[in-house]
């Protein structure tokens, strides 16, 4: 087997020889990583039962961080809207005084100019 390999080598270009050498050498990577990550789950799959199982394990821990970090989040997002719409709310109604001293002004202004009264008040002359 190794005097073909050394056959191949001279026979074939360099770029395969070293495409096919870096395929071999991932092959031989991921299967040691595997072999790797199977002999740690298997160490630590009784320890992770006995975490998750457990009242004060970290997960629980986490879970209630996480839920009160949340609802921090949730209250603050509350606060914001409502300020948001109380500002909107207030525009609104600034707008609509401003809106009625306008129509009053007008009113005021044909009365003095002496000229009739347009049927829709809301209606403005461009």
């Amino acid at each position: 087997m190794d005097r073909f390999r050394k056959f191949l080598v001279k026979l074939l270009p360099y770029r395969i020889v070293e495409w096919y050498r870096r395929r071999r050498a991932i092959r031989r990577y991921m299967k040691g990583l595997s072999v790797e990550v199977l002999e740690r789950e298997r160490r630590l799959e009784h320890l992770e039962g006995r975490v998750a199982a457990s009242q004060r394990g970290f997960y629980h821990q986490i879970v209630k961080d996480l839920l009160e970090r949340t609802d921090i989040i949730l209250q603050e997002l509350d606060r914001r809207v409502e300020g948001v719409a109380a500002r909107t709310e207030e525009s609104v109604v600034k707008m609509q005084t401003e809106l009625t001293e306008l129509r009053d002004e007008m009113g005021r202004l044909r009365d003095e100019l002496g000229t009739p009264q347009e049927s829709h008040p809301t209606a403005v002359a461009e």
